[in-house]
């Protein structure tokens, strides 16, 4: 599609900041042939990603619209009207001159043009750089009160294509995407704590009001110890979680879902590790010190079934004292 093929329709918007184009003209032979047309930058869902060749980002040649390459046509490019390439409509223009443009489409993805000369292994390290940060960054997409934070980030990885086009540095574009990437980490990880501890909160919660409600009907927490001692290593797990809440493993990009299933597979550990500790406290295998003629030191039983469920260590300690024993029980028998 030559330049003079791209009819648009709407009027400009009251201010769009328009930049200098770079050095190079549409006229620039390439590998000995006149390039005429711009060649469009396919990151994510364009459909002329295909053709255009990794091993050269360069522009490609139209025979057929050599007689229409006097000047490009990305001024006539406004805020609102239809990308007719694209088929979406311009929200936002971060970049616009007349051999290049870099917008913010209302699908919010960035889509930019250019039709000038770009080395080959810089350009493709930003453009690369530029669809990963845009990918990342799509889980604020339909999120509600995220729409700002979107388009910022969307504007500063857009920013790096905008400083590899006007400087044709690489260094001012990587600085650019250093910075959205500083950005889109951020939000990830906001996201990311929200959706994995309002879960645990809950469970949390859970917990609390159990041995609560346990101990306002039994202060001697010895009828419902059992159930008291599992929900004891689910506030251990809740404790365990937000003390190392920075070394959680969880991505926003990994979406919602797998957030409530790590905080609930995380308090059921906790559950499962206060359970245990109950029956080796009460079946004599472990914990002797608790065991008091016919009676249990109830209240310090709990305090090793919230330990259990804190801790990572202590849980596989005690079971692997359980199988020790039952080892040294069997070689016993087998040297007899």
């Amino acid at each position: 599609m030559s330049n003079n093929d791209i009819v648009l329709q709407g009027s400009d918007p009251a201010t769009v900041v328009d930049r200098g184009a770079p050095s190079a003209t549409s006229s620039q032979p390439v590998n000995g042939i006149t390039d005429t047309n711009r060649i469009p930058s396919q990151l994510q869902s364009r459909s002329d990603l295909p053709q255009v060749q990794s091993a050269t980002v360069l522009r490609q040649s139209d025979a057929k619209s050599t007689e229409n390459s006097a000047s490009s046509n990305y001024m006539s490019f406004k805020v609102g009207q239809v990308d007719p390439n694209m088929n979406v409509k311009i929200l936002e223009i971060l970049l616009r001159n007349e051999s290049c443009i870099v917008y913010i489409d209302e699908t919010f993805s960035l889509q930019w043009y250019w039709d000038f000369e770009l080395n080959p292994e810089t350009s493709a390290k930003v453009f690369n750089r530029a669809g990963d940060l845009e990918a990342r960054i799509q889980f604020l997409k339909g999120r509600k009160g995220q729409k700002d934070n979107l388009l910022s980030g969307l504007r500063l990885i857009g920013e790096g294509v905008v400083e590899l086009f006007t400087t044709q540095d690489i260094t001012y574009a990587d600085a650019a995407l250093d910075t959205a990437e500083k950005f889109v980490t951020q939000r990830a990880r906001e996201i990311s704590r929200r959706w994995y501890f309002i879960p645990f909160l809950i469970f949390f919660a859970i917990s609390a009001l159990v041995i609560l409600v346990s101990y306002i009907y039994d202060p001697a927490l010895t009828k419902q110890i059992a159930i008291i001692c599992t929900f004891a290593g689910g506030l251990g797990s809740f404790i365990s979680r937000a003390l190392d809440n920075d070394n959680t493993p969880i991505s926003a990009t990994a979406g919602r879902m797998l957030h409530w299933i790590e905080a609930t597979l995380r308090w059921c550990i906790g559950l499962t590790a206060g359970l245990i500790v109950w029956l080796l406290v009460t079946g004599k295998v472990a914990g002797s010190f608790l065991n008091t003629g016919d009676s249990q030191n109830t209240f310090g039983l709990i305090a090793i079934a919230i330990l259990a469920g804190a801790s990572e260590r202590l849980l596989p300690s005690l079971i692997q004292t359980f199988d020790d024993s039952i080892k040294t029980k069997s070689a016993q028998k087998a040297a007899v």
